[in-house]
Parts: structure tokens; C-alpha cells; sequence
């Protein structure tokens, strides 16, 4: 599966979901991937910073804990833990509980795609 985030007009966004719906429609299968779609480029650029882009490869390379994650990208385990729940709740990353061997549970962080293609439209 692959992720695909975007900028484009409202209209290609129901073009692409009227697209889906005659496929299903017609028995097709539906082709995998995600698409995750900003009206405007410059709001695609405030959601994909360099710093959340430098995370979402780092935890492409070497899913983890936050803390492990935070390490690896030289940056404190808090900011991280912000960009981490956005990412989350932008369908790049899952985030769920393991065992921690010395006690209690951890978030484990990993992608959910091993590709993310980033296309602009300005």
C-alpha cells in the first residue's frame, strides 16, 4: 500500500471518489493506497513540515518508541509526541501499546505505508 498526500481542487477530490464509486459500482476492485488531499499547497506545507518529514522517514528506517524515535532525530520526545499524534491522525503512522520488559506498556510507532509520495500543485 502506498500513500499519496496532494494538494488539488475540490472537484478533483469528488472526481476521484466518483471515480471509485463507478468501480465499485461495477464490480472492479479497488485499487490499494491511501490519498490524503490539501486544498491548497501551502496547507500541505504547514502539515508536512521538514521536521515531520525527516520523523516519517526515520520511523520508515526504524519504527519505535517515541523515546527511541526522539533520539533518532535529535529532537525532545514531547515535540515528537506532538507530531507523532498528527501524523496518527493523518493515516501516516500507527501508533499502538506493547509490552515494556521492565514494566507496564509503550506506544510502538511504525508506518503504515513504505512508500509516501508528496505532489504539489502551485
Amino acid at each position: 500500500m502506498s500513500i499519496k498526500i496532494k494538494s488539488g481542487s475540490t472537484e478533483e477530490f469528488f472526481s476521484r471518489g466518483k471515480a471509485i464509486a463507478k468501480d465499485l459500482d461495477a464490480g472492479k476492485p479497488i485499487k490499494g493506497g491511501v490519498t490524503l488531499s490539501f486544498e491548497k499547497a501551502d496547507d500541505m506545507a504547514r502539515m508536512l513540515t521538514v521536521a515531520r518529514i525527516r520523523l516519517v522517514k526515520a520511523i520508515r528506517e526504524n519504527p519505535g518508541t517515541y523515546k527511541s524515535i526522539a533520539r533518532a532525530v535529535h529532537r525532545r520526545p514531547a515535540a515528537v509526541a506532538k507530531d507523532i499524534l498528527l501524523l496518527k491522525n493523518a493515516g501516516i503512522v500507527r501508533v499502538y501499546k506493547v509490552k515494556n520488559p521492565k514494566h507496564g506498556n509503550m506506544n510502538f510507532v511504525e508506518p503504515v505505508s513504505k512508500e509516501v509520495r508528496l505532489e504539489a500543485v502551485i
